[in-house]
């Protein structure tokens, strides 16, 4: 596996969303890649701070507004 085809499957596999002969690959190659696991750690830390981020109400009427608008 090429570290361009790792990282393209990288949100799949931090989801768990690869069949398992994928993951089994992105794993090795995760492995062996220094350059790829630094990204991929990267990947796993941004979505972790954005699921930790508070749910927002939007405001009143912005769906009739975005509606609107289209």
């Amino acid at each position: 596996m090429t570290c361009q085809q790792c990282r393209e499957q990288l949100s799949d596999y931090l989801e768990g969303d690869l069949p398992a002969e994928l993951q089994a690959q992105v794993a090795a190659h995760l492995d062996g890649c220094a350059d790829c696991a630094r990204v991929f750690e990267e990947l796993r830390t941004v979505v972790a701070a954005v699921r930790s981020l508070p749910e927002v109400e939007p405001p009143p009427g912005l769906q009739e507004r975005l509606q609107a608008a289209l």
